[in-house]
């Protein structure tokens, strides 16, 4: 498979499960309860596992 299939399968498959308007209107929803600094921070380190792992698995699937 070349680098831009892959980049297009996995730009396709993020579009497909992770709308970003969900998650914004879960955010926003979560800052009006708690301190907007910590849901920011928690969703920001969230997002940077998340694609970490699927850099890891990415890689070990190729």
């Amino acid at each position: 498979m070349s680098w831009l299939a892959v980049l297009i399968v996995a730009f396709s498959a993020q579009l497909a499960v992770l709308p970003g308007e969900k998650v914004q209107f879960i955010i926003a929803g979560l800052a009006t309860r708690y301190h907007p600094l910590l849901v920011v921070s928690v969703a920001g380190a969230a997002f940077a596992g998340w694609t970490a792992l699927e850099v890891t698995f990415g890689a070990l699937v190729q």
